[in-house]
């Protein structure tokens, strides 16, 4: 999967990040713009909540390599939906970013991890996929590509869609914002940046993230974007 990645991030090839810029005033918080112009509201926080995961003995491996297989195949169909969605309003380059989600949740090396850990460990298909999904996702965080290693956050963001499924919990179909606001969250996955509503979104502000980050409606011709670096300085 990492050579279909990684012709993915070639055709897809993100500007050079720019420098960072405070607030004026006696402080300010370091930020990157990852778009232009200026967004003035009120501030929504966002925060996403990580789903329980039980550890448990497979009392029919048959029966969680099947429900896994059947999630799996449902979060593909999702992804489709999605980007069939998505893709007038993004082109074929931004929206291209659901493709890499499929290889992703199709991935062999993802699968068979996960099915010897229920067929050998004898582990609950959601606890022997988050473990796999977490393994998966280190061993991107550790690639020397910088486009690369940012893809862990895109293995995290389909894990955590089929792993809903398979704890019988839904992946949300809008994040509703109760007025206009400017949206500030840790970070935002591109499934997150899906379900926003363009009218309400002012702006988004992340601690996490990057002009890699692959998030599909950032840029000219989404909504504007900053990304915080966590520490408060001093302006000049």
């Amino acid at each position: 999967m990492n050579e279909q990645l990684q012709a993915y991030a070639e055709e897809t090839v993100p500007p050079p990040q720019p420098a960072a810029v405070t607030a004026d005033g006696e402080e300010g918080i370091a930020a990157v713009a990852l778009s232009e112009g200026i967004a003035l509201g009120p501030i929504f926080h966002y925060r996403a909540s990580a789903p329980d995961v039980p550890r448990q003995r497979a009392e029919n491996p048959d029966r969680e390599w099947e429900d896994l297989l059947h999630a799996k195949d449902k979060t593909c169909e999702a992804i489709l939906q999605r980007r069939r969605a998505m893709a007038p309003g993004l082109g074929k380059t931004r929206a291209a970013i659901f493709d890499a989600h499929l290889l992703i949740v199709q991935d062999p090396t993802l699968l068979d991890q996960t099915r010897r850990r229920i067929f050998k460990n004898g582990e609950n298909a959601a606890w022997a996929w988050q473990q796999s999904v977490l393994e998966i996702a280190d061993t991107y965080r550790e690639l020397s590509d910088d486009y690369l290693r940012q893809r862990a956050d895109d293995v995290v963001d389909v894990g955590r869609q089929v792993l809903l499924d398979l704890l019988g919990q839904s992946v949300a179909t809008a994040m509703e914002l109760p007025h206009p606001a400017i949206l500030v969250a840790g970070e935002l996955s591109p499934t997150d940046t899906v379900m926003l509503d363009t009218a309400q979104v002012l702006g988004i502000v992340t601690v996490a993230g990057g002009p890699a980050s692959g998030d599909p409606r950032c840029g000219p011709s989404g909504v504007g974007r900053w990304s915080m670096k966590p520490t408060a300085t001093e302006s000049p």
